[in-house]
């Protein structure tokens, strides 16, 4: 009998398990903005905010100046397949890098690797990789941005 009755309850907790892992696309803010085309860290020169840009499904471009930006999942936002650019320390980055201080892309200029991940490294500078794919994308609660494109 004790067995019958673990059986319910090893299945529910593979669920949550499960639930847990994927978390990033079950529990995703539904009120944020996603960079999915930049964002960047505040600067002075622009008021101390985040900088957030994108595309929508038709393909219209948004930008939103936010007083904060992090992933409802407290995931870095992320990119894979990274190489070093410039003076950038040489790190492993087949799996997913994170890009901490921002992101760009450019598919002219860098058709192979068009996405740019900018990294804190260990002084707190900013170094550049350049990226074959995103990961997870940025997001900015929609209550603390304001749209200005």
């Amino acid at each position: 009998m004790a067995m019958n009755r673990s059986n319910p309850i090893f299945f529910l907790v593979l669920v949550f398990l499960l639930a847990g892992d994927l978390s990033s696309n079950i529990f995703a803010n539904a009120q944020s903005v996603e960079c999915n085309t930049f964002w960047q860290l505040p600067k002075d020169s622009d008021d101390g905010r985040y900088k957030c840009g994108g595309k929508d499904p038709d393909g219209k471009k948004y930008i939103y100046s936010c007083s904060w930006c992090g992933r409802g999942d407290n995931k870095p936002c992320s990119a894979k397949d990274c190489v070093p650019a410039g003076n950038a320390p040489r790190v492993n980055t087949r799996g997913a890098f994170p890009c901490d201080a921002g992101e760009d892309e450019n598919y002219e200029s860098q058709p192979v690797r068009p996405i740019f991940c900018y990294h804190k490294n260990a002084q707190g500078l900013e170094d550049t990789y350049h990226c074959a794919s995103r990961h997870l994308n940025q997001q900015c609660p929609l209550n603390l941005c304001k749209r200005t494109l």
